[in-house]
């Protein structure tokens, strides 16, 4: 916000807290949407004159995906979707997408890139490699653009 942008923040609270937000409360180029991903209209709310979007929401837990797979996986790619969907209906110029080295599970060879298998070894590792894949889609045959 320091470079004159203005930040709209989706967040539902579920892993995070109002107050680590506080300092920018009122600020006129500062917007909070109380809300979800999975929640369509939440999405379209938080997306009006968005250009760029980074995309951070997920839950992370490797030990919680394991026992709960089916709430992960419906914020992480359900919610995901949303975003993707809802994206280049409002003309977003941008989508970054926050993935993790998770989805290459144990190294086959170090350095790791984007070159080496994907081998998730959990829910959670799974959903971060399905959406890494739909982001590519969605930038390629839904007019999203890529972050450079």
């Amino acid at each position: 916000m320091r470079e004159g942008f203005n930040v709209v923040v989706l967040d539902n609270f579920s892993s995070s807290r109002r107050e680590n937000l506080s300092l920018h409360f009122g600020k006129p180029n500062f917007r909070l949407v109380k809300g979800d991903i999975r929640d369509k209209a939440d999405v379209k709310k938080a997306l009006e004159g968005v250009d760029v979007i980074f995309h951070l929401a997920a839950i992370v837990s490797v030990d919680f995906s394991v026992k709960n797979p089916l709430p992960v996986n419906n914020v992480n790619v359900g919610g995901t979707l949303n975003v993707l969907r809802e994206s280049p209906e409002v003309d977003v110029k941008r989508f970054v997408y926050a993935s993790s080295c998770a989805v290459y599970g144990e190294p086959v060879h170090l350095p790791i890139n984007e070159e080496h298998p994907a081998k998730p070894m959990s829910p959670y590792r799974v959903t971060k490699l399905a959406l890494s894949i739909t982001a590519r889609f969605f930038m390629r045959f839904m007019g999203l653009r890529p972050s450079v």
